[in-house]
């Protein structure tokens, strides 16, 4: 067939974000479609999200 792994779908990507790229931060009830990133237009929300999310991998679970 032509492509890789089982069940003819190919093998996962590393989808790791770029480094020096901003966060994304959208406003899903506004935005469903995310393509207003709201990122630099709220800095402490998305600081305090990212604080959240670094205690998270941390700890290594969410709950």
């Amino acid at each position: 067939m032509g492509t890789q792994g089982s069940g003819g779908w190919p093998p996962p990507r590393d989808n790791a974000p770029d480094p020096d790229s901003p966060g994304q931060l959208y406003h899903l009830l506004d935005d469903p479609a995310e393509r207003h990133n709201l990122w630099d237009n709220h800095p402490k929300v998305a600081q305090r999200l990212t604080h959240l999310l670094e205690k998270y991998r941390t700890a290594g679970r969410s709950t």
